[in-house]
Formats: structure tokens, sequence, C-alpha cells
């Protein structure tokens, strides 16, 4: 698979003989490789993400190195439904972004949270809700940020 950043961008993926992706690479600009952690349920629950950063062997190296280091990690929990509710991001070590999701009855993907900040009374940055018809179609999603609200509706033509 390919596109287009600033330089061309290439896409690969690994899998088991069960058909698991177990490894995946992105070729740019900002090369990346991840390995994904699985539970018993066969959901991923980790993704370590590699990516390439120069290094220098000290302040009197010009020219450095570049080299692929532990970047990103992505921990997802999952309920008993099999459906993803919360995806914690980390950057470098450090905590960047949550996101939690909600269902209904029949495991449709009512709502998102997004988070930037990480405390017990921290609000959503922005909210998704996800509105379905009788036959289980994404009718609309209403997302709400800052005071203001973005509504998309969906309609379907069948022929």
């Amino acid at each position: 698979m390919e596109g287009y950043d600033i330089y061309p961008i290439a896409y690969g993926f690994e899998y088991d003989k069960k058909e698991k992706l177990i490894a995946s690479v992105i070729a740019s600009a900002a090369a990346r490789e991840y390995t994904y952690v699985y539970d018993k349920a066969d959901n991923i629950i980790k993704r370590n993400g590699k990516g390439t950063r120069w290094v220098y062997a000290d302040e009197n190296d010009t020219e450095g190195k570049l080299v692929m280091v532990d970047l990103e990690v992505n921990d997802y929990t999952w309920d008993k439904s099999g459906n993803l509710l919360s995806d914690t991001f980390l950057y470098s070590g450090e905590w960047t972004t949550l996101a939690k999701y909600s269902y209904n009855d029949k495991h449709q993907l009512i709502g998102t949270a997004i988070y930037y900040e990480n405390n017990v009374d921290a609000q959503p940055a922005f909210t998704i809700e996800y509105s379905y018809d009788n036959n289980g179609l994404l009718i609309s999603t209403i997302t709400k940020e800052d005071g203001f609200t973005l509504t998309n509706l969906f309609t379907y033509t069948y022929k």
C-alpha cells in the first residue's frame, strides 16, 4: 500500500499463521515500526512503536546517525463483548491522549471522548456522538469542541 506525504509513504503488514497482525511498518519521512500484544480474547492490548531519531555521539558530532528508538505506545482496554473501551497514547514515555468509547446494547459505537489532560477531574477536549437508523446504518455524528458543534448527516441510496 502506498500514499504520499512530503515523501512517498509505503506501508507493510506482517501476520502470524492465525492471521493476527504481529508487525507493521510505515516508511516515509517519519518512519515507524509497530509490534502488537494480544490478550486471551485476541484483542490488541498494546501497540509498541519505534520511530526514527538522529543520535549524536557527543556535542562535537556534526553528522550523527539515524536510529530506530522506542517512541510510541498505545494501551487498549476492551469489554467482555469485544468492544474497545479506551486507547491511551504515550509519546516518548509521556502520557499524551486518552480516548474513551461507549456503545449501545447493539454494540454500536455511540460515543467517543478525547482527553488531553491526565487527571481525575479532566473534561474531554472534544466528544463525538453517533446515531444509527433501524437498519444499523450510521445516520449522524455530532462533534462538540470548545463550544462549537459540527453535525454530519449521512444518507443512503439503494438501487
